[in-house]
């Protein structure tokens, strides 16, 4: 899941004076059950239930449905002044008892809801998804959606194509957890599809400890919410955004983890269809963990080819044949892409110019191949091999994730120690950053 992060103040609507006013997207709006969406002018309207000012309306015709809801924020003309006096973390009785806001979700599409949590206060955001009425839950931990608290040290919200993340605790408990929000729109077809990707996670993570364990999830009256521990370490992106280059023996590390919980996951008949960095994560013993099973699907045969039924992807780390419109696909196949991608990476220097091997990726010409710049030193011609083969542009010749391990590059790779150890010294994430200290 590609994010962003946006650090939210508390009382940041009152800096701006008002929030900022959505802007919807030029698009036709897609519905979550695929009905035909209507040509009528949608409005946006934001209303302030104070003496603060006017209602303000925001009209956009190109917009293919009509959206009408009230942001609402209890405040005294006093307080709309006194934003500059407030830091990150800081929380006033008045915000955490005035919770007013009044959203219309049910009439708001994917894409609308994700831009007006861009917008919205932490607290607000936060008192709205934990005040929903609860219609199921399930999990290893029994939680009660009142238990959670928000995080005073961490205010982020992660905003990405799925949903967004906040960093929570439980009442009375230290360890930091993060609570992934979906907005389902009472949609019964988005609804089986979340509980579904939830229960695949819980079936795979008994498989393989390289894979994030989701605690709890709760399917409430307008949201899909899953509680999962924090990563102490974020994520393999960032690190190696920080980092710059990763030593030898840590890429080697991190692709066999990976590997073995695909690995273990087609065992079970799952493709996980979202392998990238972004999406492993670094625990507190420095075991990286594959995440988010937000595309994760059941597949029985992995020889099974189908054309998709709905549009066609735009994510360009993904294999050619997902880029036509069209085309057959093999989810198995998909997946051994992915995990090509995810080993470039994480092998290659820089990301700018990892991402220009991938250009064009679709054309009958395009062909993937290492050069001197992708990594200083003298290239791994075992990794070099690996890369070709899985970035093959015709997924027939692409292999298996349960041949690649028979590849030279992993012949020193012990499996059985490898499943059952923490990594050693030389091999945790904290080796990385001598003057490190994670937020907790």
């Amino acid at each position: 899941m590609k994010r962003r992060s946006i650090e939210m103040r508390d009382g940041a609507h009152r800096q701006r004076k008002l929030p900022p006013l959505v802007e919807l997207n030029n698009q036709p709006a897609e519905d979550c059950c695929n009905d035909d969406a209507s040509t009528a002018a949608s409005a946006v309207v934001l209303h302030r239930e104070a003496s603060a000012g006017p209602a303000l309306v925001y009209t956009n015709r190109s917009s293919a449905r009509g959206i009408c809801f009230s942001f609402s924020h209890d405040l005294a003309a006093s307080d709309l002044d006194q934003g500059p006096s407030r830091g990150i973390g800081c929380v006033k009785n008045s915000d955490a008892n005035n919770h007013n806001l009044k959203i219309d979700w049910a009439n708001m599409d994917k894409k609308e809801f994700m831009k007006v949590v861009s917008t919205l206060n932490i607290n607000d955001l936060f008192a709205e998804v934990v005040s929903d009425s609860v219609r199921y839950a399930d999990g290893a931990k029994k939680w009660q959606m009142p238990e959670y608290v928000l995080q005073r040290k961490d205010r982020r919200i992660f905003v990405g194509g799925q949903g967004f993340v906040l960093f929570v605790r439980r009442r009375q408990h230290s360890s930091s957890l993060a609570m992934k929000v979906c907005m389902h729109s009472s949609c019964k077809a988005r609804m089986e599809r979340y509980q579904l990707k939830a229960d695949l996670q819980v079936i795979a993570q008994r498989e393989s400890r390289f894979i994030s364990h989701l605690l709890v999830y709760y399917m409430t009256d307008k949201f899909f919410i899953s509680v999962m521990y924090k990563a102490k370490h974020s994520s393999l992106k960032v690190i190696k955004r920080e980092v710059g280059i990763l030593p030898s023996r840590f890429i080697k590390y991190y692709i066999s983890c990976i590997i073995d919980a695909v690995f273990r996951l087609h065992k079970i008949s799952i493709c996980h269809k979202d392998i990238k960095a972004d999406n492993v994560l670094i625990d507190h013993r420095g075991v990286p963990q594959l995440a988010d099973f937000g595309l994760a699907v059941e597949c029985k045969s992995n020889k099974d080819e189908y054309v998709p039924n709905r549009r066609v992807t735009t994510m360009q780390y993904y294999p050619p044949e997902c880029l036509v419109l069209g085309g057959k696909v093999n989810d198995y196949k998909i997946d051994a892409w992915l995990f090509g991608f995810f080993i470039a990476e994480i092998y290659i220097s820089s990301n700018s110019h990892m991402w220009s091997k991938f250009l064009n990726s679709a054309k009958p010409e395009w062909r993937f191949h290492l050069c001197d710049a992708c990594h200083p030193g003298s290239q791994d011609e075992a990794l070099a091999k690996l890369l070709k083969s899985l970035l093959r542009q015709d997924p027939s010749s692409r292999p298996l994730v349960r041949e690649v391990i028979r590849y030279s590059y992993f012949e020193d790779v012990n499996w059985r120690l490898l499943e059952s150890e923490s990594p050693p010294d030389s091999l945790h994430v904290r080796t990385l950053y001598p003057d490190y200290k994670p937020d907790g």
